[in-house]
């Protein structure tokens, strides 16, 4: 659903006022769907953003403070560039767009891209305010901008409420082993959150790229069952 707002959000900075871009649509209504519908789209933008000039940039500038380890360069850096602060308040300007039936209200997820969030910070200096899934896009963006392979991962941390996610954060995997980098709730690259009650990681990949992978293949296996007596020859 694309619906214009009776006037466009700002993006306030010493020079002035950007009036911002922006798009709506509505998720499923189930809670494990609305997961699945917003992890599809982080992982769209992260694979579209992870570069693109800012977020090349924002990544050299990264490592550049800790060549040696990049998980640990991009954990500071992530939260030296973000604020974090709970989707409510950040889209309670906003709601009062949505539709409403029944007396009920409906909840906003904001989804800021990684290309917007270097680019605010550049405009304003000051840090980005986000939830956890911007901070998680934004993290991941840049891993994979340097070349490290990485996972959403959603996690039920709420005793309350143990069937339904309520977090999400990154999953670095850096020289064979597993990393958490939980760059709005974590002190340090590698600290994960403890307990939870569900656990689900989601790979990040982009899906042109994966269809490529997958007509390679394809091809190769073409290529192996025509040749296959010369190739049994090989190995003989």
């Amino acid at each position: 659903m694309n619906q214009p707002l009776a006037y466009a959000p700002l993006l306030e900075t010493p020079q002035g006022s950007i009036p911002l871009r922006y798009s709506i649509e509505q998720v499923p209504e189930d809670s494990d769907g609305q997961v699945a519908a917003t992890i599809s789209k982080m992982s769209r933008y992260v694979c579209e953003d992870c570069q693109s000039g800012p977020v090349v940039y924002d990544a050299r500038c990264a490592i550049a403070s800790n060549p040696n380890d990049p998980l640990t360069a991009v954990h500071q850096f992530v939260r030296s560039r973000l604020k974090f602060r709970n989707d409510e308040a950040i889209t309670q300007p906003y709601t009062w767009m949505l539709p409403k039936g029944n007396g009920e209200d409906y909840f906003v997820e904001c989804l800021k891209r990684p290309v917007d969030v270097s680019l605010e910070y550049a405009y304003t200096g000051q840090p980005v305010e986000e939830d956890c899934d911007g901070h998680a896009m934004y993290c991941a963006a840049l891993l994979k901008a340097l070349g490290v392979d990485c996972s959403f991962c959603t996690v039920a941390a709420n005793e309350k409420k143990p069937n339904i996610y309520s977090h999400v954060y990154v999953v670095a995997y850096w020289r064979g082993k597993r990393y958490a980098m939980d760059c709005s709730h974590g002190p340090y690259a590698g600290w994960e959150h403890s307990p939870y009650y569900r656990l689900q990681e989601w790979p990040i990949f982009d899906r042109q790229s994966y269809g490529l992978v997958g007509l390679a293949l394809v091809a190769a296996g073409w290529f192996a069952w025509r040749n296959r007596n010369e190739i049994r020859r090989l190995f003989a």
